[in-house]
């Protein structure tokens, strides 16, 4: 408060600042929070319509956001190209409104995205097994029946490893860790023809790590995983052009 520190007791019912300002003087407030665990925070510019001189407030937020129906829209925002690192600010100057800020972050916390990580397991399993068997139909390739079991067992082990590492490092590490455990046993009972594909299943439980762009790496996931497949046919195809054309 004009360049003097003050500290707010306790926040549950707002805090309160006192002092004598003389006629025509300005007084510059200069307000700073950190927010931790909350799924929501808001700053409540006045309860009723009216003026504002200057309004300046920058939110740095490592989760997702999103903003509150009828309250105001960042001026602008700031995106991290991946997870959900953002800076939002709202700079206004001269305008009546009776509306306030609200931020609601999206992002589940990290129980929430080891429990979505921890459902994805089984499908990337289920995955790999539809992978495994179109990836040898395409490239006719020999697989029993006894090794693709083997082969999924080790990459269910090898994500099982990855949640246990969890209580040991960053959830990053410890799952890509499972993941490459996983693929590496699956290789050694399918073979190195076949690493590609349980690569492609083992990684699909790391996108939900990435806070809000799991969708979006997922759908490049998926649009990979096609082209992969159908390149023998696409080969094939040009090559009978090529004999048709000579």
């Amino acid at each position: 408060m004009d360049g003097r520190a003050f500290r707010a007791g306790d926040l549950t019912n707002g805090s309160r600042w006192e002092g004598e300002v003389a006629a025509g003087k300005t007084v510059k407030v200069n307000v700073t929070y950190r927010n931790q665990g909350a799924r929501s925070w808001s700053y409540a510019l006045g309860g009723r319509r009216e003026a504002v001189g200057a309004f300046d407030l920058s939110v740095n937020a490592d989760r997702p956001a999103k903003f509150g129906r009828y309250t105001l829209f960042p001026t602008s925002q700031t995106r991290g190209v991946l997870g959900g690192q953002q800076t939002l600010k709202w700079q206004l100057q001269d305008v009546i409104t009776a509306q306030d800020v609200q931020v609601i972050f999206t992002g589940g916390n990290l129980r929430e995205t080891l429990g979505k990580v921890g459902h994805a397991a089984p499908v990337a399993v289920g995955l790999a097994a539809v992978l495994v068997l179109a990836w040898a139909a395409t490239r006719r390739l020999r697989l029993p029946p006894l090794t693709l079991a083997a082969a999924l067992i080790g990459l269910s082990l090898g994500l099982v490893l990855g949640g246990v590492l969890t209580a040991y490092l960053p959830a990053l590490l410890a799952e890509s860790l499972g993941a490459v455990a996983g693929v590496v046993l699956g290789t050694l009972a399918l073979g190195r023809a076949f690493a590609l594909p349980l690569t492609l299943a083992g990684v699909v439980p790391l996108a939900f790590l990435s806070g809000g762009n799991a969708g979006l790496l997922l759908t490049l996931l998926a649009a990979l995983t096609l082209v992969l497949l159908l390149r023998p046919r696409l080969g094939q195809g040009g090559g009978r052009f090529r004999r048709a054309a000579s």
